[in-house]
């Protein structure tokens, strides 16, 4: 119908209204409009690992203004999206040479950006391919990256043990900030001490100073001035030896587990008679280092017979767990005491960990036709539990072969 009909029919107030409903209609159309968002379209590319799309975005976002405020964001993601381009067509690939020039242009820009850089730390928490790329890629910046990384340490504990092995793959050059964080007294107790821990494993002048000072300052708590020694212990320095021993002692638990992680790496094996008390400590964690140490230092039958015990009773899993492993490191001398508390255990969880010792390729080769024998009549006659059964069946099969 036409607008000279319309007229003839209706008031023009009417007609007015119309026309004023229809602007309306249009501009309501163009508030609710949803603005595109390179960045965001991007992301859902990364996040389907099909890199050439998202970085088509990203490169896009850098050249407009309305998203100049999202930039930083844009360099982070831009430079996991050549990454993962670079791994997506291998190394063989023609293309290849150009994504890995583009990604080490890109991480030259995004070392100069501190808020590029905590975005980076930030992907860590997708775990995702392009949180797999931003850790590989963090550790490549190296220092620059270091004090987003310790900030996000601080703040985030579901990201705090990626972090510290990402500073340890850092190694030296993480040192510094590492030891300003320490000294910053932000830190929660816990992540102070792991932190400290850290510096064990990343040798430099920094780490060297600062332990050493920790290490003496009796200000610190006991369990900061335990684990300052450890570390220094494994940097070399063995005038501790004495000092971490005695810690088993101690009536702060953190001191206890310092300590005890530290034991394994004793260079001078320590008397089992000290180790083996300890082993009722009330702290699994405790109790977790002094069994990897036993595995490492005791090879005595009194040992092998703790080990067995704490593979038995231990309510821990790990620790149960880690004493069948230092179990197979006394070869084939564990296969008679392991069999004769395979036949005398009632718990069927614990049965299966000592059939797993006796399949380790470390023991097995203990057997002879007498000890295959009466494991065959356990097997036959006295096993009732399937799981337990068919990894007997294994072994016995792996035995006559």
């Amino acid at each position: 119908m036409q607008l000279s009909t319309l007229r003839r029919g209706l008031h023009p107030s009417a007609i007015l209204l119309l026309l004023m409903s229809g602007v309306l209609a249009i501009a309501g159309c163009k508030v609710d409009k949803v603005t595109f968002n390179r960045i965001e379209e991007g992301k859902k590319f990364l996040s389907a690992d099909q890199p050439f799309q998202a970085l088509e975005y990203f490169e896009e976002s850098l050249t407009r203004n309305q998203e100049k405020d999202r930039q930083p964001e844009a360099h982070a993601y831009l430079l996991v999206a050549y990454d993962r381009a670079a791994k997506k067509v291998g190394e063989n690939h023609p293309d290849a040479a150009k994504y890995n020039q583009k990604r080490d242009a890109q991480a030259k820009v995004v070392a100069g950006d501190r808020a590029s850089l905590d975005t980076l730390v930030a992907i860590l928490s997708q775990h995702d391919l392009a949180s797999q790329s931003a850790a590989s890629l963090l550790v490549s910046l190296g220092s620059p990256a270091t004090p987003s990384l310790l900030e996000t340490y601080g703040q985030n504990s579901e990201l705090s043990g990626q972090i510290l092995d990402i500073l340890e793959h850092i190694g030296s050059d993480a040192g510094p900030e590492v030891a300003k964080a320490i000294d910053g007294g932000s830190l929660q107790p816990a992540n102070h001490l792991r932190l400290i821990r850290l510096l064990g494993s990343i040798d430099g002048p920094a780490s060297q100073e600062t332990l050493a000072r920790l290490a003496q300052d009796s200000s610190q708590s006991e369990s900061s001035q335990v684990e300052a020694a450890a570390a220094l212990y494994r940097l070399g320095d063995k005038s501790h030896r004495d000092r971490l021993i005695a810690a088993l002692d101690s009536a702060d638990v953190d001191a206890r587990r310092a300590a005890s992680n530290v034991a394994v790496h004793l260079n001078e094996s320590p008397s089992t008679s000290v180790l083996l008390p300890h082993l009722s400590d009330t702290d699994a964690a405790v109790r977790l280092g002094l069994v990897k140490a036993l595995g490492k230092h005791g090879k005595d039958a009194s040992v092998m017979a703790s080990l067995i015990g704490v593979l038995r009773k231990d309510a821990d899993t790990e620790v149960a767990n880690e004493a069948g492993r230092s179990l197979t490191t006394f070869g084939s001398a564990a296969v008679v005491p392991v069999l004769d508390a395979l036949t005398t255990e009632r718990d069927w969880p614990r049965r299966q960990r000592l059939v797993q010792v006796l399949k380790s390729a470390e023991v097995r080769p203990g057997f002879n036709q007498d000890l295959e024998y009466k494991l065959y009549e356990y097997y036959d006659k006295k096993e009732t539990h399937p799981e337990v059964k068919r990894d007997l069946a294994l072994l016995l099969k792996e035995l006559e072969n």
